[in-house]
């Protein structure tokens, strides 16, 4: 199956980025700035959902899975579950990211992303998708949650 990334998105809290922006190149590749101006600890915790988009409604999505984990020790751990494993190696092999805690303040980059087909879970049907993925302190179904950060990529698979 093939991909083509079609949106993206970022928002960084002023209280950890100075700057995060994203764009899409011309051939559709992701490219991403992140200035991250404070350290990022161990209780920094991620939730990543994959939505469909539902083709009646033009503009609603159904959550096809949503994994919530902590980042430091998943990145400590390598990425116990198989997928998580293969779309963080794909992102990391794009850009500097950090791949251990504490993640210090820094300029992080990617260039050029691109979903390669191995990453793409061969059961999931032709259609329009959208991975977002948050980062935040606090607990998982808690209310006081301390966002850091959200990236949206919406990706067409044909």
């Amino acid at each position: 199956m093939r991909s083509k990334i079609t949106n993206v998105s970022v928002e960084c809290s002023k209280e950890f980025c100075s700057e995060a922006r994203g764009w899409l190149t011309s051939g559709g590749e992701v490219n991403m700035d992140i200035h991250l101006n404070r350290t990022l600890r161990n209780g920094l915790r991620t939730t990543i959902t994959l939505l469909q988009l539902l083709e009646a409604s033009g503009n609603r999505y159904q959550t096809l899975f949503s994994y919530d984990f902590d980042t430091c020790k998943t990145l400590r751990e390598m990425m116990q579950s198989s997928l998580m494993k293969v779309w963080l190696r794909n992102v990391f092999k794009y850009g500097n990211l950090a791949d251990r805690c504490p993640i210090k303040p820094a300029y992080y980059d990617i260039r050029n992303f691109q979903l390669e087909s191995g990453s793409i879970p061969a059961y999931l049907p032709v259609g329009f998708y959208r991975v977002h993925d948050t980062n935040y302190y606090g607990r998982p179904k808690g209310k006081k949650r301390r966002f850091v950060a959200t990236y949206v990529l919406d990706i067409k698979f044909y």
